[in-house]
């Protein structure tokens, strides 16, 4: 063993014979602070000892070479012989009195492949000394990111284009963002949000769950103070169904002020209890960006399970057209996991005014290596998880499809002595997935949850770093949801395990589930008429209908008949038909469990005649997407073909307004196993930012300067530093006539230029580039700063090219290409000097 190992096996070593040393756990590896946890909480059982004491000697062995042991006296709080043989561990009888441990050698039952590269387990317990770990290439990030943020790098270069898409798009714009998870999504929306709101300004976040809400408001809360930005008045950053009244009033009361800088809530509450608050500060121009986050969730779950994440689009399009032109806010819909159907939903939802422009910079993730089984009935499949979690790592989440099979679970786990679980259904309230995650991370408090069982309802945006094993105890409706489930292992970027073990009667569920509750042309004419029949004229022509209407032969009224309705009407959406447009007076309503109330009235703009045949085939195309995603996870569970590969044939595709390429790879499947091969996680792709082409450009002074869209400023000075000091307030003055990208070839501005430029041009942000021009670079007026040292000037022509507007500062004594003698001004028109330009812009 090694020695930097011995600090923490020795606290391990105390702690198992009962002089546990609290002071230690702070330092310690993961799977000995779990272990500590475990030995202090009143949960924990012996087997769940025996597979936590499992994972250490894992860790420890992976690192000091095969062969360790831990030498041990029992005691009655640890396990028998019995139950460490069960969690894989061998007891040899030692003198007096004690034992030495050893973890035995372990295959996953099912997956003949599972061992033909050795041990599954021994990349999961390197974890961060893996070869195989996910490393993140850093770039150096825009002032504007720094400022708000704190972050001096990008995470991905894929993350800073997006960055620069979003601060730089147009108001009313859509920009459709789609990063792999673990790439800092959560920065894409803060970020903005804080530099726009830098004198006055609100951003509404929409998340899918409450424990979500509660995880960026205390990051935002960290930031601020960190940073020492202006708070908001009330110092709280997301409104939840459960707040006190005076806590909603102020929150609602500093989005009308425009005092509320950034809002994370649910779909309901922004169509609710926020409304009235949104539609005031949308006349007041107060509103900067209306930010979807897990936006695939639209697709997924607008259809049936929640309604409100389709029904959200009436309110985003009302609240754009409240706002005037020049002020509108900008929609962001961010996703990690974006499928060719996905795309083309949000697409004909948020398309109305100008369509969606989507920036895709997606990888699949490299942490899971895939283990597939199949099993013929319930049964057999019960006794695979039981071997499977009496062998595998912790933290671990299995998933199943129904609340029931989440009891049946935990009922079998108890039956097996295993004790430190929790489940997560639809059943489950806000505040109970509060409780479990705090209890499963486990970081300002002992873990005392190592297993979450649990449907597709948990795991949406949950920060849990260190999941090491992801396991379906049954068989998704999609590959979508199957891949998304599978990524809430290794977000630490450390291996993780996903292991598929569905049984024969799980096909059946499956297919109910991938067909999303649509109504048939015919039925949908009647409820249409019957919405017909009860409308309203709204302002502009448009019709106020009221979702309680329903058809004579329809008995059901209520939510559910409301539901059916609001169905009836996205699908009308998608066909281009009509928009809808969100009702302005509302009342309280609190986020649900399994499904939310749609509120009871809607606004239709009509945009030509309804045609029930283009309603129906997109019926046809919402139902054959649906099927489409569990056809190509049967073909990956299939093991036939590498796991990477269906994966990249699923989220790879392309469309007039973007393209998704999303690169092959995979830590291993059973293909990869019976090959010998290995496909590595290749770098997500770098796109270029998007160029929005109806952006307002400089102002007009700046403009009359430069008809050609180009102009070169000289500096006449003899002198390096009184060149740096005049370029830099000549860029100070372009800064804030619009150009905020600027190119530094020359390391003219120092951080703290930098610095001070973006405190001067707040809340427009400043984008630095060190690279000569190219297609990457946002297309936006830019500012080239050519350094002191004598050269030879550049194309003007060809870098003038990559920008709408661009301006070049050189010193007076550059001169032409290949032209010694000549100053690269008299070839490079049109060309003015500082003063003139100071003189022209004043």
């Amino acid at each position: 063993m090694h020695n930097h190992h011995d600090g923490a096996w020795a606290c391990t070593e105390a702690a198992l014979a009962g002089n546990g040393l609290a002071d230690c756990r702070p330092t310690l590896p993961r799977p000995h602070r779990r272990l500590h946890d475990a030995l202090e909480a009143a949960n924990a059982s012996p087997a769940d000892l025996a597979v936590l004491l499992r994972h250490v000697l894992g860790w420890e062995d992976s690192r000091g070479g095969s062969g360790f042991g831990l030498r041990l006296t029992p005691r009655d709080a640890l396990p028998d012989q019995d139950t460490l043989s069960n969690a894989g561990i061998d007891v040899t009888p030692l003198t007096e009195g004690r034992w030495l441990l050893q973890r035995r050698a372990w295959s996953v039952p099912g997956d003949p492949t599972s061992t033909l590269r050795g041990d599954p387990l021994r990349e999961v317990y390197l974890e961060h000394d893996s070869s195989q770990r996910r490393t993140d290439s850093d770039v150096p990030a825009d002032t504007f990111w720094v400022q708000t943020v704190g972050h001096s790098t990008y995470r991905t270069s894929g993350q800073g284009q997006a960055a620069r898409s979003v601060v730089t798009a147009p108001p009313g714009s859509t920009v459709l963002l789609n990063l792999p998870t673990g790439t800092g999504k959560t920065s894409l929306a803060l970020a903005p949000a804080l530099l726009r709101s830098w004198h006055v300004g609100v951003s509404i976040v929409i998340v899918p769950t409450v424990v979500l809400a509660l995880d960026q408001e205390r990051r935002v809360q960290d930031t601020i103070a960190e940073l020492s930005h202006r708070p908001s008045p009330s110092g709280r950053y997301a409104y939840l169904g459960e707040m006190t009244d005076s806590d909603k009033q102020a929150i609602r009361e500093a989005i009308r002020t425009g005092e509320q800088r950034i809002l994370y809530t649910s779909p309901e509450a922004f169509s609710a209890g926020l409304a009235p608050a949104l539609f005031d500060a949308a006349e007041s121009g107060h509103l900067r960006y209306l930010v979807i986050d897990e936006a695939h969730m639209v697709h997924q779950w607008g259809a049936d399970f929640r309604p409100d994440f389709q029904a959200l689009v009436g309110m985003q399009r009302a609240l754009v057209a409240r706002s005037q032109p020049d002020v509108r806010p900008v929609t962001v819909l961010m996703t990690g996991t974006l499928s060719s159907a996905a795309a083309q939903t949000l697409q004909q939802l948020f398309g109305d005014a100008q369509p969606v422009q989507l920036l895709s910079s997606a990888n699949l993730r490299g942490e899971p290596e895939y283990f597939l089984t199949r099993w013929n009935d319930p049964e057999s499949r019960l006794a695979a998880l039981r071997e499977v979690l009496w062998h595998t790592p912790r933290p671990a989440v299995v998933y199943v499809s129904t609340p029931e099979q989440v009891d049946e679970v935990r009922k079998a786990l108890r039956t097996w002595g295993l004790t430190r679980h929790a489940g997560v259904s639809g059943r489950s309230s806000a505040i109970e997935r509060q409780e479990v995650v705090r209890d499963w991370r486990g970081e300002n408090s002992p873990a005392t949850i190592d297993v979450v069982v649990a449907t597709s309802a948990f795991g949406l945006g949950v920060d849990m770093p260190d999941v090491r094993t992801v396991i379906h105890a049954c068989e998704p409706e999609s590959l979508d949801r199957f891949y998304q489930e599978v990524g809430r292992g290794g977000r630490d970027g450390a291996p993780s395990m996903s292991i598929y073990l569905p049984a024969a009667q799980d096909a059946f569920l499956a297919e109910s589930l991938s067909d999303p509750t649509i109504l048939l042309a015919t039925t949908a004419q009647g409820r249409w008429e019957a919405l017909l029949a009860a409308s309203t004229t709204a302002e502009e022509g448009r019709l106020r209908l009221d979702l309680d209407a329903r058809p004579v032969n329809v008995v059901e009224s209520g939510p559910k008949n409301r539901a059916w309705n609001l169905r009836l009407l996205t699908l009308l959406v998608r066909t281009g038909a009509l928009s809808l447009l969100a009702e302005e007076t509302y009342t309280e309503r609190q986020e649900g469990n399994t499904e939310v109330v749609p509120h009871r009235y809607l606004r239709v703009n009509f945009h030509r005649e309804l045609d029930w045949t283009a309603f129906e085939a997109e019926r046809t195309r919402t139902l054959a997407a649906s099927r489409h995603g569990l056809r190509h996870l049967r073909r990956l569970a299939s093991g036939d073909r590498c796991s990477g590969e269906e994966l990249h044939e699923y989220y790879t595709f392309e469309e007039a307004w973007g393209y998704s390429h999303v690169p092959t790879a995979c830590r291993g499947c059973p293909t990869c196993r019976r090959e010998r091969r290995a496909v590595p996680s290749a770098a997500a792709p770098t796109p270029p930012v998007i160029a929005w082409q109806n952006q307002s450009g400089p102002s007009p002074q700046v403009r009359l300067l430069m008809p050609t869209g180009r102009l070169a400023v000289v500096v006449d000075t003899q002198r390096g530093a009184d060149y740096r000091r005049r370029a830099v307030q000549i860029v100070e003055r372009l800064i804030e006539l619009g150009f905020i990208h600027i190119i530094d070839l020359g390391d003219v501005g120092s951080v703290s230029t930098w610095q001070r430029l973006q405190r001067h041009a707040n809340p427009a942000p400043v984008m630095q580039s060190y690279d000569e021009p190219n297609p990457w670079h946002p297309f936006v007026p830019t500012v080239i700063l050519l350094g002191f040292t004598h050269q030879e000037g550049p194309d003007f022509d060809t870098w003038a090219a990559h920008f709408p507007y661009t301006v070049i500062i050189t010193p007076s004594h550059n001169t032409a290409p290949g032209r010694p003698g000549t100053p690269w001004q008299d070839l490079n028109g049109p060309c003015i000097s500082e003063m003139r330009l100071t003189k022209d812009m004043t």
